[in-house]
């Protein structure tokens, strides 16, 4: 008989949540549909998360907030994660294209 790995919950914080919305309205200024599939590939990623939260390696530009923030990418998207408890925090979407100081910033203002 197999054993179910437990599943954590995923939360997301208001900075990723605008995130997400903001990277789905630029891509579908030019798709909807590649907008939606982006989407659909970030969140289906984000779900894998559920049954290993450690997949994703530290994200070092993040230690000096001592929430030990993991990360997964996606294509050029950084999903930025933490885990506390039985709960995984979505921190950030971000474009990896984009400065790392940048995301200083936006994880600083979802502390």
């Amino acid at each position: 008989m197999r054993k179910t790995k437990s599943k954590y919950t995923v939360k997301w914080d208001d900075e990723a949540t605008i995130n997400y919305k903001d990277l789905w309205e630029y891509i579908a200024k030019d798709s909807i549909y590649y907008a939606d599939k982006v989407g659909e590939e970030i969140e289906d990623a984000i779900e894998k998360l559920t049954t290993n939260p450690l997949v994703g390696p530290e994200e070092q530009t993040l230690k000096q907030f001592k929430l030990g923030h993991r990360y997964i990418v996606h294509s050029h998207y950084k999903i930025i994660y933490r885990i506390s408890g039985d709960k995984i925090f979505i921190s950030a979407i971000f474009d990896t294209r984009q400065r790392p100081s940048k995301l200083k910033k936006i994880v600083s203002k979802a502390k």
